[in-house]
């Protein structure tokens, strides 16, 4: 019987709720450049669930007679969107006004959360795919080095990341954390056994994500997440299923 070893891979990247900046003062951030575009979408998360929350009622209006309209995927998909883009905006000038906008202090304090989160994100998937490895062997099966090792490189290089942004940001108990939990990954992956025999997987898999990091462009082609698109998806969704335990308006 396969085991999930075959399968495994990583979430790439965690996928906001609307995929442009849609917020005046997130967007004049980002013009900036001193500002992190993936924790400037997460922090308008947080206004989008806001917006949802408040004005849900209008919202399943909206669907409700989109549906029945008949209008086709693609005209119900931009109107959802656009609905839920101006009740964001709203929301967010309710809270400006309140002296809660986006301000230095915020962005700091979400991208240390932000950065946290992913390493927790990526140094469990380094060991999970040292556990599914282990158990590929004693299951008798021939684990695909190459497509592990493509998964394991994108995780090391998005913990080095979140390690470099954590430093940036002045944690740097944080940043050490991230780089103990990316040494923990990979002494696993290396040190995988059966029974009380190592085996050599670990070590020749390790050898393939250093071949990978001289030319990642050669195997990471579908699979960087700089050169993925956002998938398709009705604007209200949440995210997709894998996001646990996050509010969906249930559309």
């Amino acid at each position: 019987m396969s085991t999930a070893a075959q399968t495994k891979q990583p979430s790439l990247y965690r996928e906001p709720i609307i995929p442009e900046l849609v917020i005046p003062d997130l967007k004049e951030m980002e013009r900036s450049g001193s500002y992190d575009r993936n924790v400037l979408l997460w922090l308008q998360d947080g206004y989008v669930n806001r917006a949802i929350k408040e004005h849900l009622p209008q919202l399943r209006e909206l669907h409700t007679s989109l549906v029945e309209s008949g209008e086709s995927p693609e005209e119900m998909r931009r109107q959802k969107t656009q609905a839920l883009v101006e009740f964001t905006r709203a929301s967010y000038a309710t809270e400006k006004a309140a002296g809660r906008g986006a301000d230095l202090k915020g962005y700091i304090d979400a991208a240390k959360t932000f950065f946290e989160a992913e390493s927790a994100r990526y140094g469990g998937h380094l060991q999970e795919l040292a556990e599914y490895i282990k158990k590929a062997l004693e299951n008798g099966e021939k684990p695909d080095i190459e497509r592990h090792a493509r998964h394991a490189y994108v995780s090391m290089a998005k913990l080095s990341g979140a390690m470099t942004h954590l430093e940036g940001l002045s944690g740097k108990p944080a940043a050490l954390q991230v780089a103990n939990l990316m040494r923990k990954g990979i002494e696993e992956i290396k040190f995988a056994t059966i029974g009380d025999q190592p085996t050599n997987v670990g070590r020749e898999l390790l050898k393939v994500v250093d071949k990978i990091g001289q030319n990642p462009s050669a195997y990471i082609e579908f699979r960087d997440p700089s050169r993925m698109g956002m998938p398709e998806r009705g604007p209200w969704d949440y995210e997709p299923m894998h996001r646990q335990g996050g509010y969906n308006p249930g559309f």
